[in-house]
């Protein structure tokens, strides 16, 4: 179900991000629907540059300086011998066991740059804060240049150990180059918080990134703080706050999804989803559950979440179960359009319908910062 671009790949085909090409003259990159950051307004994002002798030109991804001399960027990116992050030198790159986080150490701290903080609690439906400095298109058009992005928080995977996010209204998507890139979210005093790194997406509906706050990658990132020497803002040292800087607010919405309309049939063992978006756009979706008993309850406790017939303003999932224990969440775009099904193997029968049911009634959402 997921993907994620290799380090040196030009395909962008179906799915989703990873570090840039090899390329030492690109320019001009942008995150998909994302806007420039201006000058000095996020000082702490940069580029991160992968070398390697045998190989011509150079791989990029994104990074965020979350302590004096550390930064956070994706494990993929740790694919070759030496790096930089904005032509200083990273030293000691190591990768978490868990996910797609790595960290490195800078060979001097950047003079004029306060260290964002790591770890907030968050929940479904929270907006959060995409930077970047990969390609601005689908096209994989640009490379280079820091660009930001609003989208919001729809849904986890199965393990919990990656967040995903799409915003129809806005249509922000990380792109090749994005990779490590911070996700932030902005607390309610303001203070801007670093929570994942880019990963990977589908350049059509989705972002999707690793979660910093796993209790391994937590424990991961201490014992590499205590190895090197090294402070990790929000989780070896308590910094300075940086908030939210005003040219970084989210902008209005941009694009408008249109709104679906969500119908529900069985068909003896087998649920129908269809949406159909008032641009004519339209999507179908089945599910094959046990009988068509269990069918009927799957449709009811999804009619919970979205009653049939109904339409739908905004990005919801959708919870059910298949095959009697594998619950699978169905994310629905307001314009007619389904996102990839997230799907966990539950214990039993009833597990995995109570954990519908509680899906759908908007229960455990919630992700409080290292617990789990």
């Amino acid at each position: 179900m997921h993907h994620r671009l290799a380090a040196a790949s030009l395909v962008t085909a179906a799915l989703a991000t990873g570090c840039g090409p090899a390329s030492s003259t690109t320019s001009h990159p942008l995150l998909i629907h994302g806007r420039i950051v201006p000058s000095s307004a996020l000082p702490q994002a940069g580029i991160f540059r992968m070398y390697r002798p045998d190989v011509p030109g150079n791989g990029t991804c994104s990074a965020l300086v979350v302590g004096p001399r550390v930064i956070i960027t994706a494990s993929h990116c740790i694919s070759r011998q030496t790096y930089t992050f904005n032509d200083i030198d990273v030293l000691h790159p190591a990768r978490s066991p868990v996910g797609d986080v790595a960290v490195g150490t800078l060979a001097h701290a950047i003079p004029g740059v306060a260290p964002i903080s790591v770890g907030a609690d968050i929940a479904v439906g929270q907006e959060v804060l995409l930077v970047g400095q990969g390609f601005d298109t689908a096209a994989n058009t640009g490379l280079g240049t820091m660009r930001f992005g609003w989208s919001k928080i729809w849904g986890f995977d199965d393990n919990r150990t990656r967040l995903h996010e799409y915003d129809p209204r806005r249509g922000t998507l990380a792109a090749g180059g994005d990779s490590g890139g911070p996700n932030m979210v902005v607390t309610s005093d303001g203070e801007l918080r670093m929570i994942a790194t880019t990963w990977g997406g589908n350049l059509t509906n989705r972002t999707s990134s690793s979660l910093l706050g796993l209790r391994a990658n937590v424990a991961f990132l201490r014992t590499y703080a205590q190895t090197h020497g090294v402070d990790i803002c929000g989780l070896t040292t308590a910094c300075e706050p940086v908030f939210l800087p005003a040219a970084l607010n989210p902008p209005a919405p941009s694009i408008d999804p249109g709104v679906a309309q969500v119908n529900y049939k069985c068909d003896n063992a087998t649920l129908h989803i269809r949406l159909k978006g008032n641009t004519g756009t339209a999507a179908k979706f089945t599910a094959k559950t046990v009988d068509h008993a269990d069918c009927e309850a799957q449709m009811a406790a999804a009619s919970t979440r979205q009653a049939a017939g109904t339409t739908l303003a905004a990005m919801v999932t959708i919870a059910y179960c298949a095959n009697g224990t594998q619950l699978q969440q169905l994310p629905l775009a307001p314009d007619g359009h389904f996102s990839d099904v997230i799907v966990s193997q539950m214990a039993s029968r009833e597990d995995c319908r109570a954990a519908a049911v509680a899906h759908n009634r908007g229960e455990r959402n919630a992700v409080p910062w290292d617990t789990y």
